[in-house]
């Protein structure tokens, strides 16, 4: 069996095909079929549920007459289309094709034989054992298994089994076996492969119940059928990670988990191995160098990080995505992410029009100030150069240049994206579209001036950088090398009496936000999509972020075509960026993110624009 044919199985389900008659009745949880140490899984709570609701999206409906080319006049072109133009209806008669011919049934029918919960996992044991077998030379897949609630047409289930298994020994000129057992009162289809006179196992299937379980690991499956009839120990259901998880989401969606504890292990584990390669080649184990992989992870302390998700609510009126990273604590890395007390600032010099904007309370000289000691305390060596060439160039300029941004910036900072100006756009007129600007909010504008000029010094000193005024503003722009003009493109920033303005790319954005700061109009928060989020999502947020979809792949194919033309070893690309015009797709993303103990959250919401 081949880890293809799962994926393709899950491809076929969340397609939009015809709706299944109601789903099976007295269907044991699927979570509870898989251990407490499961490394990942994917899962439907219901299929039938999920289908209806995406099916009903404006999203999907505009996503059918994009791929079919019926997208209204004057909407542009597709999205990321290749120089060959491939026709998706083609694309989608051959993999139903493929489909039938493989699994002996039509596409159309998959939905109707399983339509309720979905699942596919990978467990951390079985992984752990993969990768022990491929060190003694085995070539096994990664063990997966996968779960699905059907109908109860057994005899169309085994014939499907069946099918696959010999279009496999037709495609692979080998014999193909389904072994028939009975295990734990499950019917069990064991897939048995010859070539060259070499028989293995290919995985196999088991039906219990109203359950059709798969795996590559006869293992695998035979331990989630004895779950499956409660001979089991904890399971993922009794993990305090994932029920934490799985109660920020929404109720019947996708969701994807992962777990790090794992991982981490993994991580120290291979660590100890080359501290124990040095120890026998005569190293010490820890002796100063500029990277000791045992001194980095007892500083980045990875065990902070316990989980992470994502989990995806197709309602009809409000699209919700809900994500999370759980943490255990906030020690080494994760002591990076800090923010402040709220409430979160909307800043009014933020227009409407934006391609993207993200405000947050992100405490900078708190993150500054760990992301020194993390340094310290994992690259002792990289950390002492710092140090001391912080305190030569104190000596020199006689600027503290990391006290003077320390004491002198405040708590919050906004990014904020624009689409590119009509002038500065074109990729033949070799200037960059990209129009970024990052506001950090400044504690006292003398102080923090102090310490930019310091930094001017460290990087050509202040004749680097060209003067020009914009409404009563200062601008900044730093020169390329060897340039006696700027060109308008590039760094800029602007100092002013409470936030640092800095900007990439075209000035475009920066002078947008300047004509704003105090005359703000047209700004972001009044629009129809935000003042809707707002009232939506939950209050207590540190960080409010939009995303015009339209404006956003728009600017994504502007930036790649400018990458694509000074790319010298690729004239020609692999994609007609030069045939992208706005893919007019009428929504935006808007996200709150939220500051907990247990962890960092979000949750976004996808909306139509106002018309």
């Amino acid at each position: 069996m081949k880890f293809i044919k799962i994926t393709c199985l899950f491809v076929a389900l969340v397609m939009a095909l015809p709706l299944s008659a109601a789903s099976a009745r007295n269907v044991p949880d699927l979570v509870r079929a898989l251990p407490e140490d499961t490394l990942a899984c994917l899962y439907i709570r219901n299929l039938k549920s999920f289908q209806k609701q995406w099916k009903a999206h404006p999203l999907h409906k505009y996503a059918q007459k994009l791929l079919s080319g019926k997208v209204a006049p004057g909407s542009g072109k597709k999205v990321m289309q290749s120089s060959k133009k491939a026709d998706m209806n083609a694309i989608e008669k051959s993999f139903a094709l493929s489909f039938e011919e493989e699994m002996g049934i039509p596409l159309e029918r998959l939905p109707d034989i399983f339509p309720g919960q979905w699942m596919v996992a990978w467990v951390g044991s079985d992984i752990e054992k993969f990768m022990e077998d491929k060190k003694n030379g085995k070539k096994d897949d990664i063990p997966v298994v996968f779960l699905m609630e059907h109908n109860g047409d057994i005899d169309t289930i085994v014939s499907m089994i069946r099918s696959s298994a010999a279009h496999d020994a037709r495609k692979e000129g080998s014999k193909h076996r389904i072994l028939e057992e009975k295990y734990l009162g499950a019917s069990l289809y064991i897939e048995e492969v010859e070539k060259d006179s070499h028989v293995r196992d290919a995985g196999g299937y088991a039906i219990t119940g109203r359950v059709l379980v798969m795996s590559n690991s006869i293992a695998r499956l035979k331990d989630t059928i004895a779950r499956l009839g409660n001979d089991h120990g904890p399971s993922l259901r009794d993990s305090a990670r994932f029920s934490e998880a799985m109660d920020r989401v929404g109720r019947d969606g996708a969701y994807f988990y992962v777990d790090f504890t794992r991982p981490v292990q993994w991580i120290k584990k291979a660590a100890r191995k080359i501290n124990e390669k040095k120890t026998k080649k005569g190293q010490k184990a820890n002796a100063p160098q500029m990277f000791s992989p045992e001194l980095v992870l007892a500083g980045l302390h990875l065990e902070s990080f316990a989980a992470a998700f994502i989990g995806i609510d197709p309602d009809i009126s409000v699209s919700r995505i809900d994500s999370g990273l759980l943490l255990n604590d906030r020690k080494g890395l994760a002591s990076l992410l800090q923010y402040g007390k709220g409430p979160l600032a909307l800043p009014d010099y933020i227009p409407g029009n934006v391609v993207s904007a993200r405000v947050t309370l992100f405490d900078l000289p708190a993150f500054l100030t760990r992301l020194e000691a993390l340094v310290n305390s994992s690259a002792p060596l990289i950390g002492g150069i710092y140090n001391g060439y912080l305190a030569q160039l104190k000596v020199n300029t006689g600027v503290d240049i990391r006290e003077s941004l320390l004491k002198n910036m405040g708590t919050g900072l906004s990014l904020i994206n624009f689409a590119p100006d009509a002038q500065d756009s074109a990729p033949a007129a070799g200037k960059n579209p990209v129009s970024e600007v990052v506001c950090i909010n400044i504690s006292d504008r003398q102080g923090f001036t102090t310490a930019v000029e310091g930094i001017k010094t460290l990087i050509g000193g202040p004749d680097r950088f060209e003067k020009s005024t914009y409404l009563g503003y200062e601008i900044y722009t730093m020169k390329a090398p060897g340039q006696t003009k700027g060109t308008g493109q590039g760094f800029s920033y602007v100092i002013c009496d409470d936030t640092f303005f800095f900007s990439y790319g075209s000035m475009y954005g920066l002078k947008k936000v300047l004509a704003r700061v105090n005359r703000p109009e047209k700004t972001i928060w009044k629009t129809g999509p935000m003042k809707k989020a707002m009232k939506i999502l939950p209050s207590g947020n540190v960080a409010l972020s939009y995303i015009d979809v339209d404006q956003f792949i728009h600017a994504i194919s502007t930036a790649a075509a400018f990458a694509e033309k000074n790319l010298a070893k690729n004239k020609k690309g692999m994609f007609a960026f030069k045939d992208i015009d706005k893919s007019s797709l009428p929504f935006c993303l808007i996200s709150a993110t939220y500051s907990e103990k247990k962890g960092i959250f979000s949750r976004a919401i996808l909306l139509e624009k106002d018309k």
